[in-house]
């Protein structure tokens, strides 16, 4: 099948979780003989954001990738406007200032483009990133398959930062324009089961069954990182809102416990969340890391203190498909079946005393169970999302919900453990 990727977000390289969730999804697609092209709308929000366009290129392959400039005409600078007025309604905390209309990032130069590419090339799929791009399925006729893939829920999600006093960040919108953005395509692709759900739910018997859950589809490595003797854990994360709340609560309330317990600790930063945190003792800057690798050959765990998100925390997965045993919040295990059978080990929301217990204990034991664990779950996971993932390209209804990993399905395949594999690595986004 011949498919189109629309994606507000460059790929390469690849420094964040939307990102690497794309790339992992389009990595299985050519595996299974998919010819792929990419185009990239230069989206107001994501404008100057990295890019590797030959990065780009070579994976793609020559003349499959198109960028589209903003442009400068009258819906641009409506665009502009618009989000200084929305910048004005938030110095004042106006609730409105946080939500957009359900086109407002899309412009038509966008369809224009990829009107011309499809008369070009003929595509017989499009996978669209993100509902705020649906308006680009019009630009095909109805014996094009259209496959929205959400990456979160939008709707009223200024909410969920405003109740925990932070700064909305990105994008948000209502109810009502995200499932009109839902029924634009033919399947539409949650990125864990609660939010399907959610999405059925509200879209109703005619909408349900267009919904598939695919997560992310981690690739999996020839063998498991090495387990290192160090008191220290990583931190791996972007440096939006939820991020830098989730660092300062590890930090000042989760950090102090485990320091009684284990004096030399030491926390690994990775990723952009180093430029949101002034020096420190007792926390180490890794910046931007090529592989995980470099960063767990130093912390033997992975610790997810968040306690504010929707979607899905992809680090999580990332860690645990390299053998890595999680400690994480509630929050933070969001869309995961997994516990301590499979090496992800669950505090509860703003519990840190508990936190730092599960830590100190992850660290003063043998941890040869926890990682076999870990990676068996991976595996199962991974199969999972692969199925969701076909059944959203495949001609026909849509697949009903995909089952949920039971507790201990990582752990009774811990013995595939050998099959798992390195997931691309970067420091990812939440």
């Amino acid at each position: 099948m011949k498919i189109l990727v629309v994606s507000p977000v460059a790929l390469f390289p690849p420094m964040a979780g939307n990102r690497a969730r794309i790339l992992g999804m389009l990595e299985e697609l050519r595996s299974l003989g998919h010819d792929l092209h990419l185009v990239v709308l230069d989206v107001l929000s994501t404008a100057g954001e990295p890019e590797d366009r030959a990065a780009h290129e070579a994976w793609f392959g020559p003349g499959k990738v198109t960028w589209v400039g903003a442009g400068s005409d009258l819906a641009y600078a409506v665009s502009v406007l618009r989000r200084v007025w929305r910048r004005a309604l938030r110095q004042v905390r106006v609730p409105a200032g946080y939500v957009r209309r359900l086109d407002e990032w899309y412009l038509p130069v966008f369809s224009r483009a990829i009107s011309a590419l499809q008369a070009r090339e003929g595509f017989e799929a499009v996978l669209v990133e993100y509902v705020f791009l649906s308006r680009a399925f019009e630009a095909f006729g109805p014996g094009v398959l259209k496959v929205l893939d959400t990456h979160d829920t939008f709707a009223d999600r200024h909410l969920h930062f405003l109740r925990n006093g932070l700064t909305p960040s990105w994008y948000a919108t209502t109810e009502a324009e995200e499932n009109r953005g839902f029924l634009r395509a033919d399947r539409v692709m949650a990125i864990q089961e609660g939010e399907a759900a959610r999405f059925r739910s509200r879209l109703g018997p005619a909408g349900a069954a267009r919904v598939v859950t695919v997560s992310h589809i981690p690739r999996l490595a020839d063998a498991p990182v090495a387990d290192v003797s160090a008191n220290a854990a990583a931190f791996i994360a972007s440096g939006g809102p939820t991020n830098t709340q989730a660092l300062a609560y590890f930090l000042d309330r989760v950090v102090p416990d485990i320091a009684r317990a284990l004096p030399d600790f030491v926390t690994y930063l990775a990723g952009p969340i180093c430029a949101q945190v002034a020096d420190r003792p007792g926390v180490i800057k890794l910046g931007f890391v090529e592989s995980l690798h470099r960063v767990f050959e130093r912390a033997p765990i992975l610790v997810n203190p968040t306690l504010l998100g929707t979607g899905l925390n992809i680090k999580v997965l990332d860690a645990l498909c390299l053998g890595v045993p999680v400690v994480t919040t509630e929050t933070g295990a969001r869309g995961f079946a997994a516990r301590e059978a499979d090496g992800l080990f669950v505090a509860p929301d703003s519990d840190p005393a508990g936190f730092a217990r599960r830590v100190v204990a992850l660290l003063s034991a043998d941890r040869g169970a926890a990682k076999a664990a870990a990676l068996g779950y991976a595996v199962a996971w991974r199969r999972r999302q692969v199925e969701g993932l076909t059944a959203a390209f495949s001609p026909g209804p849509a697949a009903g919900p995909a089952q949920s990993l039971g507790p201990n399905d990582g752990g009774r395949l811990s013995e595939q453990a050998d099959a798992a594999v390195q997931p691309g690595a970067s420091a990812r986004k939440a």
